[in-house]
């Protein structure tokens, strides 16, 4: 269990660094020369902030069933 907390609370300081990773982003974007890799950045720090929010659903998951549930982990492959 208390490995599972551990895991828990690296991937909520990972995505709010990833949050925080997309904000810096989309502030560079505004001054970006080119707009199309500006916006691809945004997209591919987004999706990551997705994943990791997803992987964490998993966990909080098992916390509260004390199962792993599978579709927390197939929303994040989709992703």
């Amino acid at each position: 269990m208390g490995i599972y907390l551990l895991i828990a609370v690296s991937l909520s300081l990972l995505a709010i660094i990833s949050f925080y990773d997309v904000a810096l982003q989309m502030a560079a974007l505004i001054h970006a020369g080119d707009m199309t890799q500006g916006v691809l950045q945004v997209l591919h720090a987004l999706l990551l902030t997705i994943i990791i929010v997803e992987i964490l659903e998993t966990v909080t998951a098992y916390f509260r069933t004390s199962r792993v549930q599978v579709t927390p982990i197939l929303i994040a492959g989709i992703t």
